[in-house]
């Protein structure tokens, strides 16, 4: 793998802890796949790995879905109630008809946190993508708009007025990661090869 390039930090990437939250597998699996190649990824000048987060969510775009592990195919997922009621609320604080869609994703990952079930968010994500794909829209341009709810998310519950323990803002971002891996999933199933492209 490629070493650090220069510009590297950021929210774009993604150290092998975050990344493997993600995609719902332990550190210790993601650290097999990347030392066997299997997961694109590059080393920073002190040898840790970093994984891009487009690149990581068309990778897992790429993938057979049964080739995906069971926590990345369940629907089921830990239920986070405050952090389900501070998005609710930045929700109904959204003002704006250009936030119309920041609105519909801020109260589809509240509904999810506070039922358990992510499954219905997944199914508007995989068609939110299929629509991006349908236009003809890059893998980038389909999956934009979630990478922006994502960090209006973490800063919502990262705001003092709501005090959501980290447990919580670290299991919703992982759900935005869902979100946007299966956006891409979308997104993919509309090209000539069903394949991720650029």
């Amino acid at each position: 793998m490629p070493r650090e390039a220069p510009g590297m930090a950021g929210a774009d990437w993604l150290p092998i802890s975050e990344a493997a939250r993600a995609l719902g597998v332990s550190p210790s699996t993601l650290r097999g796949w990347a030392a066997g190649g299997r997961v694109p990824h590059v080393r920073t000048a002190g040898g840790h790995r970093r994984f891009h987060r487009a690149v990581l969510a068309e990778w897992v775009a790429g993938r057979p879905p049964a080739a995906r592990s069971r926590a990345e195919r369940s629907t089921h997922i830990a239920v986070a109630p405050q952090a389900a009621d501070a998005l609710a609320r930045g929700a109904q604080g959204i003002d704006g008809a250009g936030d119309g869609d920041s609105r519909q994703w801020l109260h589809e990952v509240a509904r999810a946190l506070a039922s358990g079930q992510l499954g219905g968010a997944l199914e508007r994500a995989g068609a939110h993508g299929r629509a991006h794909g349908a236009r003809g829209a890059s893998a980038m341009q389909a999956v934009a708009d979630m990478v922006a709810i994502e960090r209006r998310v973490d800063a919502l519950l990262a705001s003092p007025d709501h005090r959501v323990p980290r447990s919580e803002r670290d299991h919703a971002v992982a759900v935005i990661h869902r979100l946007e891996a299966r956006l891409l999933d979308g997104w993919a199933s509309t090209t000539p090869d069903g394949a991720p492209g650029t």
